[in-house]
């Protein structure tokens, strides 16, 4: 429930805040970006600590989760165009997407116990357990609207 957490909020939020591109472009995108820099960002930033599961700073990072962001929505819009799919000129909103999911994954973290790393360590803007089923579905429903609206 938490990557499919990330995920739809992530693709709301991106599909929100573009809404100058097209919407046969923006919505897909929006998904596919959300999809590609989620993953990325959990499979790569988490490590065993103390026996547990923890986030690590690689990308759990208000530094680094941008950079990754940035480097997938890239890395997105060098595969779609040399399949021809898109074309040139439209890279920095693919990279922007990517940062702006990064960011929101970010957020969904920080309101959890174990928050996401600043410069100096960590923050959590509240207290919520990951795995809250009432905060996931209000994501949810969250990311749906912003990525209907």
């Amino acid at each position: 429930m938490k990557m499919l957490t990330h995920i739809v909020f992530g693709a709301g939020v991106a599909a929100a805040l573009f809404p100058y591109l097209p919407p046969d472009v923006r919505l897909p995108l929006a998904g596919a970006s959300s999809v590609l820099v989620n993953f990325a960002i959990d499979s790569f930033g988490h490590t065993m600590h103390g026996g547990f599961v923890a986030r690590s700073p690689l990308t759990h990072s208000v530094v680094t989760a941008p950079v990754w962001g940035g480097a997938l929505g890239y890395v997105l819009w060098a595969a779609g165009s040399g399949l021809g799919a898109v074309g040139g000129g439209v890279e920095m909103a693919f990279i922007a997407l990517g940062v702006v999911v990064a960011l929101a994954h970010l957020l969904l973290d920080s309101v959890t116990e174990r928050g996401v790393y600043l410069v100096m360590g960590r923050v959590a803007l509240a207290r919520f357990r990951s795995g809250d089923r009432v905060l996931n579905r209000l994501f949810v429903v969250l990311g749906v609207a912003l990525f209907l609206l």
